[in-house]
């Protein structure tokens, strides 16, 4: 069964609340960073995971999103290229996004931010930081009552 027992949208026993759960669409093609993310945010948010950048595009024309979780080293087009396109779709002009990335040189998360990503995180992350960067995103688009 693996991962994808992760995949579900369901209300949690635990949620507080019944307010409709806030899509995000999550862009990775490692299976233990998806794992990761999904595991940590799926009580929380309902999370669509496609391993491929193209997949993520197809996902985005089909649903909206409230978020936009991409990894940069994607195996068939780059993050940069992924968030080009759904940024075209309609709708996604104002979507948050997040490079969740390796790429962690001196210059790298400013590169990212001025090529249109709204948020940059590096791997490896600490689980708060990481966590309190999606609520941040959303709450700066209003997303999430404040």
């Amino acid at each position: 069964m693996g991962i994808l027992k992760y995949y579900s949208s369901e209300i949690s026993e635990n949620s507080v609340s019944n307010t409709p759960k806030r899509k995000i669409l999550l862009i990775e093609d490692d299976e233990f960073c998806a794992y990761t993310v999904l595991r940590l945010m799926r009580s929380d948010f309902e999370i669509v995971h496609k391993f491929t950048g193209l997949e993520g595009i197809e996902e985005a024309k089909k649903n909206n999103y409230d978020l936009l979780l991409l990894d940069i080293g994607l195996k068939d087009i780059n993050g940069m290229e992924v968030l080009n396109r759904i940024k075209n779709l309609p709708g996604y002009n104002n979507t948050p996004s997040i490079a969740v990335t390796a790429f962690a040189m001196l210059g790298d998360k400013e590169r990212f931010l001025n090529r249109g990503f709204s948020y940059y995180i590096a791997k490896p992350y600490a689980v708060k930081e990481f966590i309190e960067l999606i609520y941040k995103a959303l709450e700066n688009n209003n997303i999430i009552p404040t």
